[in-house]
């Protein structure tokens, strides 16, 4: 549950940095480094946020 829990704040994080990046940085020159690092976060965090627990039936 923990890890789900930092799959969603790395989704978040990563998604806010590709809205502040698109919106704010469009010319900078930080705008490929910053898009690059934000759709790694956004990935990233993906991978953490599904549980695939196995119940065992009796």
């Amino acid at each position: 549950m923990f890890k789900r829990w930092i799959g969603f704040t790395l989704v978040l994080i990563g998604a806010i940095g590709l809205v502040v990046n698109v919106s704010f940085f469009k010319g900078s020159e930080y705008y490929d480094v910053i898009r690059i690092t934000s759709v790694i976060l956004f990935l990233g965090g993906g991978i953490f946020i599904p549980d695939y627990l196995r119940t065992d039936k009796k």
